[in-house]
C-alpha cells in the first residue's frame, strides 16, 4: 500500500496537481511518517497560498524531527510565515524566542528580528532581552553605543527600571 501511495503522490507532483498532491502526501504521512514525505509536503504547502496555517503546523512538526541546524532554518521560516501570511506577530515573536533559547542564542539576525517583532507586539521585556543579547554580542562601538542608549531609554521609560538603565549605560 505504501509503495502505491508513494507512486501516486509523486505522479501528482509531476502533474502539478497541487491540491491532489498535498492530499496524497497527507495520506502517505498517515500511513508512515517519513521525513522525506514531510519535507515534500512542506514544499507543496509553500506553493499553496490558502494553506498557511497548515504549513505552519507542518513546519513545526518537521523542525522537531531534524538536526538543530535545519530546525533553526525551519523555525525562522515559520516565524516569517506567521508574521507575513498569518499576521500573527506574537506567535512569530514566540517562535524566534524559541530559536534564541534552544537553537541559536548568538544569531544576530534572529535577535534583531525578534526585537522588531517584540516591539510590534509591545512585549517590552522581550525587546530588552533581545537588545541586551545584541549588545553583549556586538563588537562595533557605534552599534554598542546605539544599543546601550536604546536599552537605557527602554529601561528608564516604559519598564521603569532605573537599575537596568544604569547598567545599560555602563556596559557600552
Amino acid at each position: 500500500r505504501l509503495v502505491l501511495l508513494r507512486r501516486i503522490a509523486i505522479r501528482l507532483v509531476h502533474e502539478d496537481d497541487l491540491e491532489a498532491a498535498i492530499r496524497a502526501h497527507e495520506q502517505l504521512l498517515d500511513a508512515a511518517d517519513e521525513l522525506d514525505t514531510r519535507r515534500t509536503l512542506v514544499g507543496l504547502l509553500e506553493r499553496s497560498p490558502d494553506r498557511a496555517r497548515e504549513l505552519a503546523h507542518e513546519i513545526d512538526v518537521l523542525a522537531g524531527k531534524v538536526s538543530p541546524a535545519e530546525a533553526r532554518v525551519l523555525r525562522v521560516s515559520r516565524a516569517e510565515l506567521l508574521h507575513e501570511r498569518l499576521s500573527d506577530t506574537r506567535a512569530a515573536s514566540d517562535e524566534l524566542w524559541r530559536v534564541v533559547q534552544e537553537l541559536a542564542p548568538e544569531d544576530v539576525s534572529v535577535l534583531e528580528r525578534l526585537a522588531t517583532f517584540a516591539q510590534e507586539t509591545t512585549d517590552l521585556p522581550r525587546v530588552a532581552k533581545a537588545k541586551r543579547k545584541l549588545l553583549d554580542l556586538s563588537t562595533d562601538a557605534r552599534a554598542r553605543t546605539r544599543l546601550s542608549q536604546e536599552l537605557a531609554d527602554l529601561y528608564e521609560g516604559e519598564l521603569a527600571d532605573k537599575e537596568g538603565a544604569t547598567l545599560a549605560l555602563t556596559t557600552w
